[in-house]
Formats: structure tokens, sequence, C-alpha cells
């Protein structure tokens, strides 16, 4: 306890407080006197253990003075000196327990003053230890509590330890969701739970797992973003604890009738800043409502979860694409197999001879036209190399062309080469390509090499010369028969008629029989000259327009190809047959005409089509037209605007009869520079019904 203290005495100008501080001092004490307002300054300012006053002084408001709050080491005590008892005990009515007070009646004397400045310092000293003590007690129940707070935050990390290890063990989603669930159900002693998780492509959360009465019921449904409770939850992304829903002012009474419990938990499931779903649990199985304890353990529970789900959901959906991908990648594996399988097919089922050689002329591959035309079969064969190949073009020495290939990287071309197939036989007629093989970086491995097998067109161009020419001399043999079958006639009625008047001994009847057999026998000439010329315009197997066409195209190829034609056909299906009638040659004469308008290429347009009951065929060409003048005379016999020797000016003649005899009829348009267009149309009644007449 203090022994020396230190006093303010508050002096208000009378004599008596200096007789106060007389005693205050004999006892030992350090006393500063000070007047009202000084007096509540200085006690603001310094430390004082011990406040003397006198409340029986006039204009001294005490409760101002006793109420200064000190900062350092609590409220001084205070001694007051009253005038008599009554004051005394009012004192002591209206002490606070924040003021320590004793009263000393005037005059103070020495004894009664030292007693009350004793027992002034003993109740201050009292009240600092049972601060101190009451300090200490509080220090003790904030370290319960913190030891309370810790323990069982370590009961969380452990709970949420163990529950983390058990969903990294857990491989499938959905049990993974249930797992979660149950636990958090578990956990808060819950009924009831379901989990959402996002679908991010609809912004829809999907009802995934959910347990209790109608849980299973409710898997699969859908909510939209800040629709629902589910719905302001993720929307929001903050967490949501309802006591009692039918009293919460947040929600109106459609949302409380929906839920079969009052209070519930709804908290979402955030990753990296992502909103993932979110977790329900209602239905306590205790029947009291959730508790904010229950909603941060929840919330923990959710952190820690959203994180293992986020990561499954990751995982799967790699695996997912990881599936995908293999499963394309064996797709795409089979599909290039099938392609390449198929190219090679392709390759070995070409009719046009290919092989490839490298810079040794050894080939390298071959298709089967190749092996046959070639007769390359085995391996040994295959090595002897091309230059040994007896092939020969007029102008071109096989062996220094594929050098050049080889060496060069020039391409070389023989539209007309012989290769011989062995004694007694004849050589074969080839188109040859031949060009350099190079890899990616340009550099030329060896070259490939395509080969036609044109013998059968050539034959078949020479065929054609061959039966133009026999139409030629048919159309002569008509004319010339035609035109000495009438004169003949008359001369055999006149002789028939002159050995009528003559008799059997009659030496000129003789002379007449004769000259009857000699007309007769110029009349069978001129009979078979007219068969001749008839069979030469038409025949009567049944065709196909199409075909006849086709074929016609075919025939000529050699000359298309070696012309740079390209050919282009728009043929109608199911087209009535017809009588063939020669009408071969007819589309013959005219394309072969079209493809000599086209010395330097250009395209070939055919066109049939059944156009209400009548067959139409046109023949379009891109060549050099004709004029006014040309158009008018083409069908005329003999009219050509050919060189002298390449064409007999009989063909379109010849055309427009075969058309005619079908009843039919043949046009031409042309303008020079742009073409000509031959259109023949016959009726479809007609095509086939009859043989065409003569």
């Amino acid at each position: 306890m203090i022994q020396h203290a230190n006093i303010l005495l508050v002096n208000y100008g009378e004599q008596e407080p200096q007789d106060v501080r007389g005693v205050l001092e004999s006892l030992q004490h350090r006393v500063v006197v000070a007047s009202g307002a000084e007096a509540a300054q200085r006690l603001a300012q310094d430390m004082f253990d011990v406040v003397v006053v006198d409340l029986g002084t006039n204009g001294f408001d005490a409760s101002q003075l006793l109420h200064t709050e000190r900062q350092a080491n609590g409220s001084p005590a205070v001694v007051a000196i009253v005038r008599n008892r009554y004051q005394s005990h009012a004192m002591a009515g209206k002490q606070e327990e924040s003021i320590m007070v004793e009263s000393i009646q005037k005059p103070p004397d020495e004894p009664g003053m030292r007693a009350a400045i004793h027992n002034a310092l003993v109740q201050k000293h009292l009240k600092l230890e049972n601060a101190a003590l009451r300090k200490k007690l509080d220090a003790v129940a904030a370290f319960e509590a913190q030891s309370q707070r810790l323990n069982q935050r370590i009961g969380e990390l452990s709970l949420l330890n163990q529950l983390s290890k058990d969903m990294t063990a857990i491989s499938d989603l959905s049990e993974l969701l249930g797992f979660l669930l149950g636990k958090c159900q578990e956990i808060l002693g819950s009924e009831s739970g379901s989990i959402f998780l996002l679908d991010k492509a609809k912004s829809e959360l999907v009802l995934t797992v959910a347990k209790g009465p109608k849980g299973e019921s409710l898997c699969g449904i859908r909510q939209k973003l800040g629709e629902g409770i589910s719905g302001r939850v993720a929307a929001e992304r903050k967490p949501l604890l309802v006591t009692d829903i039918t009293k919460d002012a947040r929600f109106v009474k459609k949302d409380s009738d929906r839920y079969d419990t009052d209070s519930f938990l709804c908290v979402p499931l955030i990753h990296a800043n992502s909103l993932i779903g979110i977790i329900n649990i209602t239905s306590k199985l205790s029947l009291e409502p959730f508790t904010e304890d229950d909603l941060r353990l929840l919330s923990i529970l959710a952190n820690q979860a959203a994180g293992v789900i986020e990561s499954r959901r990751y995982f799967d959906e790699l695996e997912a694409l990881n599936k995908d991908l293999n499963a394309r990648v064996e797709s795409g594996t089979r599909e290039l197999a099938q392609a390449k399988n198929f190219n090679e097919s392709i390759v070995k089922s070409l009719p046009l001879a290919l092989l490839t050689f490298d810079r040794e002329f050894k080939v390298t591959f071959c298709n089967d036209a190749a092996e046959k035309l070639f007769k390359l079969c085995g391996e040994a064969t295959r090595r002897t190399g091309l230059p040994k190949l007896k092939i020969r073009a007029a102008g071109h020495v096989w062996a220094d062309d594929l050098a050049g290939v080889v060496n060069s990287g020039r391409q070389c071309q023989f539209s007309q080469a012989t290769l011989p197939t062995g004694e007694g036989e004849a050589e074969l007629v080839l188109r040859i390509a031949c060009s350099p093989l190079r890899d990616h970086r340009g550099e030329i491995l060896g070259g490939m090499l395509i080969a036609e097998d044109i013998t059968e067109a050539t034959q078949m161009e020479r065929r054609l010369v061959v039966n133009e020419r026999l139409a030629v001399v048919g159309r002569l043999a008509a004319r010339v028969a035609h035109e000495l079958n009438n004169p003949l006639d008359g001369i055999l009625r006149f002789t028939n008629l002159a050995m009528r008047v003559r008799g059997e001994d009659d030496p000129g009847r003789q002379y007449l029989q004769e000259c009857r057999k000699g007309l007769q026998r110029m009349a069978k000439i001129i009979s078979s000259l007219l068969e001749f010329s008839r069979s030469t315009y038409f025949s009567c197997e049944d065709a196909q327009v199409n075909s006849l066409l086709g074929d016609a195209v075919c025939a000529l190829d050699h000359a298309i190809n070696a012309s740079k034609v390209r050919v282009v056909r728009h043929f109608a299906p199911n087209l009535p047959s017809i009588r063939s009638g020669n009408m071969y040659q007819a589309f013959l004469n005219i394309i072969k005409n079209a493809v000599d308008a086209m010395p330097t290429g250009g395209i070939l347009e055919i066109t049939t089509e059944n156009r209400q009951g009548t067959l139409v065929v046109r023949i379009a060409d891109s060549g050099t037209g004709m004029t006014e003048e040309v158009q008018k005379k083409i069908f005329e016999p003999f009219f050509t605007t050919k060189e002298p020797g390449r064409g007999t000016g009989l063909g379109l003649a010849i055309s427009r009869d075969i058309v005619e005899k079908y009843q039919g009829k043949i046009s031409v348009q042309s303008e020079v520079g742009k073409g000509t267009t031959f259109t023949i149309e016959i009726p479809a009644d007609r095509s086939s019904a009859t043989r065409p007449s003569t």
C-alpha cells in the first residue's frame, strides 16, 4: 500500500484548505493545492492518489470533478470534507462504484485526516487488486475460449483432411458427389440434401445427386441461374441460412410452399473464382433450425470439396476427350488405310498402264494394266530397265527421252508409239506420257509413265475412213443406179416390143434376144448396187440414243485427245430406244466435224432430252464456226470447207438423209469464232415403232 501519497487539495479561496494542507504535510504526504478549474486540469494531466475536497464550498460541482477520467492508474480516492453527518450519508448514497469516497467532518483533525486518507488508499488498493484479478480472470476466460475455438478448428481441419483423402480416392464423379452429400448430412445431422452442378453451356443448374424421401425422383431437373432459391444463391455466389422460411422476409409465400422444411442451408460450390454448383442441406433430424455454425461448417466443406469436384470433372472431361481422340485416331487410321487401299485399288484397276521408275530406270511400281501391257511379270523382269523396252516413235529416241526426264526434269509425250508384241503378232499402238517424280524438296527421284493402248481406237479410226469411203461409193452407186435404171427400163421395153414383131425364124429376133439378156444382166447389176446402197444407210437393230452417242465419242477418242477436246455429256435418262438405222453413222459424222473444227482444243457438249414426245440431240462445239453462206450449203452433197483430200463433202448430206428417214429434221446454228450447234429432232413414236422407209 502507498505510504506517502500524492494528494490534490482543491482550494476555493477559503482559509480552511491551508489548515488542511498543514495537516496533510505533517503526515508526510505530497500536497498540490489548486482551485476549481485548475484542479480539473491538474487531475486530468497528473497522477494523484487522493483528492481532498470540501463539499460545503459555495459554487462547487463535486460530480464534475469526481468523474474526471484517469488513464494510467485508475480514478483517485476522494476524501470529502463535510459539515455534518447528513452530508456524509448523502455523499455515500451518491457514491459510484468507480469512485472511492471517504468523508471527514469539519474541522478536520490529524487523527481523522490520517484515518480518512488511510481508508481511501486502502479502498483504492483493493479496487486496483480487484481490477487486476478481473483482468486475469478475463484473460483466462479468453484463453479458454481461444483454446475451444482452436480445438474446434483442429477438429474441422482433421475432418477436412480426412474428407479430402476420402474424396480424392474416389474416381467416379457421381460416386464422389454422393459421398460428399452423405458426409455433409452426417456432420450436420440432416435427413435430406442435394447437389446441383452448373451446365456452363446453357447457364443452368442440373440436379446431379439428391438424398432424402424424394431424392431419386428429382435427379435431372434443371433450374436457371437467378430463379428460385438455388438459382439465386448460384447467381449471387453467397451462402444462405434460412432458420424459418415462413418468417423470413426475403422469401414470399410461394417460395415457402415449395419446401418440406422450414430451415435449410444453401452454399455455392466455387473453385478458382468459378462457380461449379451448389449444395443444399435440409430437414435437420433434431427438428431444430440450422445455425450460423452449421452454415460456416458447410461453407468450409463446400470450399474443400469444390476443388476436388472440379478436378474430377476436368479429369472426366479429359478422359472423355482422350477416348474421343483415340476413337478419332483409330477411325482416321482405318479411313486412311481404307483410302490407301482404295487408291491402290484405283491405281491397280486403272485401264491405263501406270508405272514409276528410279533414276536407274528400274521399275519401282506398276499396276495390273502396266504389268500386262509391258509384260512386267516377276521382280527380275521389273529390274530389266525401261530403256530396253522396244518402244518406237517417229522422230524420237526412247532412251534419250527417258534420260531427259530423269536428268533434266523434262516431260515427254508420244501420241502414237509402237510396241512389238511378239513374232507373228501385230504391233500395239500406244499413247505415252512421261514426267519426273520429285520428293518434297523438289529433287528428282525418278519418273512416272502413263501409257494407253490405242490400238483398237486407231483401227476403228481406220475403219471409219473406210466406212466413209463406202458411204461415198454407196451414194454414188445409188445415183448411178438411179440414172441408169430409167433408160435401161425403156431399152428393155423397146427390145421386148421389137421381139414381138419379129418371127421365130427371123435372124433379127435372135439378136434382140441377146440384147435382152445383156440388158437383164445390167438390170441385175444395178439392182445389186441399189441393194448395196440401201444396206449402207440403215440397219434394224434397237439401240439407245445415249449408247450410240457414247460409241461415236469412243470411236473418235484418239482424235478428241489429240486435239485436247473436253467432252461434256448431258444425257437424259430413260429415253426410248430407236431402230439404229445407221443413226450411229449420222452422230459419228457430226461429232467428227465438230472435233475437226477445234484443232487447238475446246469443249464438245452433247445433250439429249425427251421434249414432249420428241427425241432431241444437240451436239455443240466451241470451234471456228461458219458463216451464213456456208450454213446454207452445208448439207449439199460434195460441199466441204476442208482442205483437199481431208473430206468428201458427203458426211452431213448422208447424216441428213439418215435423219429424214425417221421423219426427223436436222438444223444448224453457228457463229464465226464462237462455235457450231447441230440439233437433231426425231419423233418418239417414229423412233422404234417402224423400220425407216427407204
